[in-house]
Parts: C-alpha cells; structure tokens; sequence
C-alpha cells in the first residue's frame, strides 16, 4: 500500500528508534499508537500474514463448541466436524428439518443427511448475520451490534452426493436466513442455480460428477447501493475458478439471518457436508 509523508515521518522514526545504541535510547513516534495509516500498514504486513491464535482449548471445553473470532477486522465460522461425536448434532447448528447427523466417512467425519425419504432438508449455521443502524453494511458475530461494518459475507463448503441411474441429488448453500439467497447444484438440470427464496434468478450450465465432492462459495455483498449475490462450484481438488460464475444484483436488501445448508436426497443416497467456512468482505 502507499503512505503518505506523514506517514513515511512516522515510520522513519521508528527505524531510528530500532537502530539507535541503548545508551541513545528514546521513545518511538506517539502517532505510532493512534495513526489510522499505520494501522492499516499493521493489518496487511503483520495480522493478515501470520498464523495467529485464536483462543485457548478452555474457550471450547465442550465437544460441538465453536469459536467466532477476529483476524485482521475479519470475523470467521469453520466446522469440518471432525471434534463431534457420532450421532450428534453440532452445538449451534438449527436444523429445519431431516435426520441431519454427524458420521464417519473417508477417515473422517461430516454432517450427513441420509437417503431418504426424498424430501428438501436444510439447517442453519454458524453467527448471524445482521446489519448497521442505516442498513448500508453487514455485521456478523454472536453480538452483531458489537460487531464492525463490512460490506458482505461469504459462506463456502464441501458438498457429495451421486446418483442412481436418472436420479439426482440436488445440494446448496445459503445466505441470509430461510428465504435469502442460495447457490445450488442441480445435477437434472446439468447446472449451477442462484436463488433468492426459491426463485431462480441466475445460472448457469456446470458439468457435475457423481460420487466426487463439489467445493461451493457464495458471496452476498453491497456494491454503488445494489445487494450482490455471487456463486461460484468447483470440483475438489482443482483449482477455484477466478472468477463468481454467477451473480445477481437487487436494491431490495436481504433479511439477516444465519447462514444455511439444503440438501433433496432425490436419488436415494446419502448427501454429506464438510468444511463449513464464513468469512466477511471488508468495506
């Protein structure tokens, strides 16, 4: 990033400070501590960089227990399941309806629903999502009146499921409560679906494979006063695409509400999540 000269005075005096003898010792530059440049310096070269701890084991001491924290202004949900007890439900999670439960799978575990009966389940998870007094940006943690301004969230994960002759599953993410927004694989359709509710507002064709995991992410946003929903599929194991492969803007703004899963065992297979990923985009 370019500073400007005050900036630049500010770190000039700093080095002068490294550098100096104990026996020339002083004190570093007072704006160091409050100057909004040098904050921003600190965030991109030392928080955003590094590994960073996020808490200590006693902040979880219950299995299913979850932590939403801050690195670099940027709130954070992951859930890969592995921590959970078979046959639980993870502490947190909202399930709609479906015999969603954790279980073993590939030397690891994940957040199944089974194969039938041939119905759409969904659940909710991870911090809620709400907005500032002007309803101009997001705030996401466990007390989002507590919780920074930014301009959107993003929600990502593994999905499987396969098919049974002509018969396919049909699996999504979601955004912003029950009726917000949602990315879908629709395997009949051979596509990749954006909805708001259960309105298709954009997709797009997508060359889905049975019996391998689908990694989903989809992006809800606020750009020049429009509400921007992006989605994006990919297989695991390559590489993600560089670009959203679907989007949709609207002035209406979404509800808040937590982030969520669906999954319609169409073809009378097991559909399992992993990986569960929130993160924020900053202003």
């Amino acid at each position: 990033m370019e500073l400007s000269t005050h900036a630049h005075a500010i770190l000039d005096g700093l080095n002068q400070v490294a550098t100096s003898t104990l026996d020339e010792a002083f004190t570093v530059p007072p704006a160091i501590y409050s100057d909004e440049e040098i904050a921003s310096l600190e965030q991109e070269r030392i928080f955003k960089s590094d590994w960073l701890c996020p808490g200590l084991a006693a902040d979880i001491p219950n299995e299913g227990d979850y932590l939403t924290w801050t690195v670099a202004g940027q709130p954070i949900y992951t859930n890969n399941f592995d921590a959970l007890p078979v046959g639980g439900e993870p502490e947190g999670f909202l399930i709609i309806d479906g015999q969603f439960a954790v279980r073993e799978f590939e030397g690891g575990k994940v957040f199944e629903l089974p194969g039938s009966p041939l119905e759409t389940f969904g659940f909710l998870f991870g911090p809620n999502a709400a907005f500032n007094e002007s309803g101009t940006r997001f705030r996401m943690g466990p007390k989002p009146e507590e919780a920074p301004d930014v301009s959107g969230i993003v929600v990502s994960a593994r999905v499987l499921g396969s098919n049974q002759g002509r018969r396919f599953p049909a699996m999504s993410l979601g955004l912003c409560g029950v009726s917000g927004f949602k990315l879908k694989v629709s395997p009949m359709k051979k596509a990749i679906e954006l909805l708001r509710g259960d309105e298709v507002v954009a997709s797009q064709g997508y060359d889905w494979a049975s019996g391998k995991w689908t990694r989903l992410k989809l992006q809800v946003r606020i750009a020049a006063g429009k509400w921007v929903a992006e989605g994006k599929a990919w297989q695991d194991g390559q590489a993600e695409p560089a670009e959203w492969q679907l989007n949709h803007s609207t002035s209406e703004k979404p509800n808040p509400g937590k982030a969520s899963g669906w999954a319609a065992p169409f073809s009378g297979e097991p559909i399992r999540f992993d990986d569960l990923k929130l993160e924020v985009v900053q202003p």
